[in-house]
């Protein structure tokens, strides 16, 4: 009779397991149906904000306190960008916009800290339903970009998601050396394919991988050098090889077009963020105070051709002349921008969370802290260089939940333990 419980119990354990990741799976889908209700939304965001109140509601008190201190920060942002929008007088239209984005932001980190309570299984297919997603996207929403750069803005995320998922889902791969080298791989084919950040970030990652494993015990400063140091590196290399032409006709045109003031290798990243001399003009003529959310400020617009950068064409400057709304290409410019110095200080307090976790996880340990070190650094890229837009709300609350999930693995055990980490997780 116990041996038919016992085995009653684990097919119970089975389906329970499948049917979590069979939502996972369609939630990481869901991001491949878009629409517009208040502002663009996908069917992702969507599912994870109407379950965000029912979980909250049942598993409030499973959430570890670090994650807790995180909502109510989001929480604070918006406020201060309602304050903001009513200070400005921002229509009420473009203040739900404003707001929605925060709420949706704010309802997936506490779903995904609730409901995926580090489960291999919901994690992997969650990946698996993304990288689908970016697949799909290709054919069912065919745009000239996408059709001119095919791997940058479709097939790369497919590739590196299902490579995830086989990390999260796959024993020999999360334990041997072969995760690092389809890393490298995808890399290398990043570089070929003219996608310059994220071949850096991928190559980046898997020399952090190897160094971090062999050498977890060194003092924190040496590996805040020789992370400096590989990143410089990288970058060196990858001048080098554009404009020389080892990497293509393509990339070399790019690199002598975004290489044409004093900055040496940092013109790569300077001139391929053109959005910053408008945003960073912005937050100089105010600021204390925010212009509110989707405010229309086209004499900012007009810095973005005065900087000559060559990353816009025409009909890309004549489109973002047409919204008016001040370009940013950065989280924490973007939360400045609109809402004050306030809201971009969360995201600063994230990067700083991001980075001492990467300076100090152990990633020998299985598939979670590899998982988390790789989420750090893309989210280390992205709050400095990346827009705030519908696909990176989700992507940005994953990494978050991730990281602190991991935190077992870079905190020390006593902070662990009073900031309610220290819990067992699945290897």
């Amino acid at each position: 009779m116990r041996q038919l419980n016992l085995k009653n119990s684990k097919l119970n354990t089975q389906q329970q397991q499948r049917i979590g990741a069979l939502f996972a799976f369609l939630i990481g889908l869901g991001s491949l149906f878009e629409f517009n209700l208040i502002g663009k939304l996908n069917l992702q965001e969507a599912a994870l904000g109407v379950a965000a109140p029912f979980l909250l509601l049942s598993g409030w008190q499973t959430l570890s306190r670090l994650l807790k201190w995180i909502l109510f920060a989001v929480s604070c942002w918006l406020f201060i960008q309602v304050l903001t929008d009513l200070v400005r007088g921002i229509p009420f239209n473009d203040m739900a916009r404003g707001g929605a984005r925060i709420l949706v932001f704010g309802a997936a980190i506490a779903t995904l800290g609730v409901w995926l309570k580090n489960d291999r299984f919901k994690i992997g297919f969650l990946f698996l339903g993304m990288g689908l997603s970016s697949a799909l996207s290709y054919f069912m929403y065919p745009t000239q970009e996408g059709f001119d750069d095919p791997w940058k803005w479709n097939f790369a995320g497919a590739v590196v998601n299902t490579f995830l998922a086989l990390l999260v889902l796959n024993h020999k791969i999360d334990r041997g050396i072969v995760w690092v080298l389809l890393l490298l791989a995808v890399g290398v084919a990043s570089t070929l394919l003219n996608f310059r950040s994220h071949a850096a970030l991928l190559l980046l990652i898997a020399c952090y991988i190897v160094v971090n494993n062999w050498y977890i015990r060194l003092p924190i400063f040496i590996k805040v050098s020789s992370a400096i140091g590989v990143g410089l590196l990288t970058l060196g290399i990858y001048s080098w090889a554009a404009s020389s032409g080892v990497i293509g006709q393509a990339a070399q045109q790019k690199f002598e077009m975004q290489s044409k003031d004093d900055l040496g290798i940092f013109s790569v990243l300077a001139r391929g963020r053109t959005e910053y001399k408008a945003s960073l003009q912005a937050i100089k003529d105010s600021p204390l105070l925010g212009y509110g959310s989707w405010a229309q400020h086209p004499e900012y617009v007009y810095l973005l051709w005065d900087a000559d950068y060559g990353e816009f064409t025409a009909a890309q400057y004549a489109n973002q002349l047409a919204l008016g709304i001040i370009p940013t290409h950065s989280y924490i410019t973007g939360a400045w921008v609109d809402g004050g110095p306030l809201p971009a200080l969360f995201w600063i307090m994230i990067w700083g969370l991001a980075f001492y976790a990467l300076i100090s996880i152990d990633t020998s340990k299985g598939w979670l802290p590899k998982l988390a070190a790789y989420l750090a650094i893309g989210l280390l890229w992205n709050i400095l260089f990346s827009p705030f837009g519908t696909g990176a709300r989700t992507i940005a609350a994953l990494s978050i939940v991730i990281i602190i999930s991991a935190s077992p693995y870079w905190l020390p055990i006593k902070t662990a333990q009073k900031m309610q980490l220290a819990k067992k997780t699945i290897i």
